[in-house]
């Protein structure tokens, strides 16, 4: 994904999982230049809403979703993100069954190039 470099930006992200999530787990990290805040949306397969205070930890580097139910697309728009010129890397990781064993873990990557 390429962005304009030191204006407000809004970044979209989808992750698709290939297998229904049954009271899943997906942790997004972002890097020390994008900073999530309750203004930012995710999409857990049922609305757009707001993400939490609680779903929010080190300093808004780190969203975690718990008990997450769907087998559509989970997707995020965290908006007016100022970054500087550069490259940078989203990680995801999805547990689709949480702590059960039936599924492995997912990890993806995006990489966000500011210019």
């Amino acid at each position: 994904m390429t962005v304009t470099k030191d204006v407000a930006n809004t970044l979209r992200l989808d992750y698709y999982s290939y297998t229904t999530f049954s009271n899943g787990t997906l942790v997004i990290t972002l890097p020390s230049e994008i900073v999530a805040t309750t203004n930012d949306y995710v999409h857990l397969g049922v609305s757009w809403r707001n993400i939490t205070s609680s779903e929010i930890s080190a300093d808004g580097h780190t969203l975690t979703f718990t008990g997450v139910n769907t087998s559509g697309d989970i997707a995020f728009e965290f908006k007016n993100k100022v970054i500087s010129a550069g490259s940078y890397t989203i990680n995801a990781q999805g547990d689709a069954d949480g702590v059960g064993s039936k599924y492995k873990s997912d990890n993806r990557t995006v990489t966000i190039i500011a210019e």
